[in-house]
């Protein structure tokens, strides 16, 4: 492998490694099993024909958010759950949301999750992410007063009120900035959602100090409501593109994981001689071993250490322009110019079309901050489509051409196949 320095290598010669290498083409069902494996395949089994489970993660979760808000106001007669008041301009942007909602006088945040098969544990689980709790020293004071956590299964939703400790976990150095995650899983093998189901119910009520405050089937007119609401949206924006597209339903961590084994596998079978390890167990400074989740790098192919970040190809709403977000990319320097944390930065981009692999190698002058979290969860990669591209297809093309002029060499290129998408 051919390796500079000190700065970025020469523009002439980041010409001439995309010229000289050839651009691999592959179809999806290569890698069907990473694509659709069987923890997929139960839950989609299990949400047949549910509108709700074909939409994308954030749309889910703004329509749950919907749901829970009039749960509560039918609960309660006469009292109506109020808008949170935010930062600055008032508008809700990142990071600027303390809560959700205040209703009858209390701040209410709410963390929404769809019941799960989790293939690598064996069992069903439900998990909330990004919980800010005042606990384990990582803030002194708490943005809420009432934590309610919505449950999404395949026969309705449990709304439960949650007593701030059952399930949480910290998640490393990120836990002062994103905060917890709450997790609880049914039993290791058991297959049948609805015995798995009760389960964590019970894990949550009777071991916990939960509090079921409601369950509505999908026959409830309050649900339907909701559905013919996401039937409506169904086609807006970016999500009529990537109707019946693989991967898509997923969150954006699981898709994450499984585009990093998917680029994995393409390392390997592009270098068949080389010893492949992970990053596992390797020692920080603080004199903590890393785990398989909080692994420094995706993987080490000999020495060459490799970092693998995704992104999903999104139109942006104010400007209605296409855009990717790479996010959380360290970097440092050492004595002779290196990057300490990766030699190798990969970036996917995610898309109606398939996924794309670039190997980027003049990453640093590209990089921008994230404010104050930019410590803890590294730096941010954006890439903005030109104005008149029309569509998904025009948009990557935008993009590809921008990253390839930075020094981006076009790697691998995986098209969706007939069988992946029934998958």
């Amino acid at each position: 492998m051919l390796r500079w320095g000190r700065g970025a290598r020469p523009a002439a010669k980041l010409r001439w490694l995309v010229q000289c290498r050839r651009l691999v083409v592959l179809d999806s069902s290569r890698f069907q099993q990473i694509i659709s494996n069987e923890g997929c395949a139960l839950r989609n089994s299990a949400y047949a024909g549910d509108p709700l489970a074909t939409i994308s993660f954030a749309r889910r979760g703004l329509s749950l958010e919907t749901l829970a808000r009039r749960l509560l106001e039918r609960l309660y007669d006469n009292h109506a759950t109020q808008d949170a008041e935010y930062d600055g301009d008032g508008q809700r942007n990142l990071g600027q949301a303390k809560f959700d909602w205040i209703f009858m006088g209390r701040r209410v945040e709410l963390k929404t999750s769809q019941l799960c098969f989790d293939k690598g544990l064996n069992s069903w689980k439900v998990v909330f992410y990004k919980v800010k709790l005042a606990r384990d020293g990582c803030r002194a004071e708490q943005p809420f007063d009432d934590l309610y956590l919505l449950i999404y299964a395949p026969d309705g939703f449990f709304l439960v009120k949650h007593d701030l400790k059952t399930g949480v976990t910290k998640t490393g150095s990120r836990t002062a900035t994103l905060g917890h995650n709450i997790k609880v899983t049914s039993k290791r093998g058991q297959i049948c959602w609805k015995e798995a189901l009760h389960i964590i119910l019970d894990k949550l009520t009777l071991r916990g100090g939960c509090v079921v405050v409601s369950y509505v089937p999908k026959s409830d007119p309050l649900v339907q409501t909701l559905y013919a609401e996401v039937l409506n949206k169904a086609y807006h924006a970016k999500c009529k593109f990537y109707d019946g597209i693989p991967l898509f339903t997923l969150n954006s961590v699981i898709r994450a994981h499984r585009i990093q084994e998917i680029a994995y596998q393409l390392d390997q079978l592009e270098n068949p001689d080389s010893v492949f390890r992970s990053a596992k167990g390797e020692v920080t400074p603080y004199g903590y071993t890393r785990g398989g989740s909080n692994a420094a790098v995706d993987w080490i192919r000999d020495k060459v250490r490799v970092e693998v970040k995704s992104s999903t190809l999104c139109i942006r709403a104010r400007d209605n322009r296409w855009f990717c977000r790479f996010s959380g990319i360290r970097e440092g320097s050492n004595d002779d110019g290196t990057n300490p944390y990766f030699d190798e930065l990969w970036l996917a981009i995610y898309h109606p079309g398939g996924i794309d692999f670039f190997k980027h190698w003049n990453w640093r002058d590209t990089l921008s901050t994230c404010g104050q979290a930019t410590c803890a969860l590294g730096k941010l990669l954006i890439v903005t489509a030109g104005a008149q591209s029309d569509g998904p297809s025009d948009a990557f093309k935008s993009i590809k051409a921008q990253l390839e002029s930075r020094g981006a060499e076009h790697y691998v290129a995986l098209r969706w196949t007939s069988e992946c998408r029934q998958a």
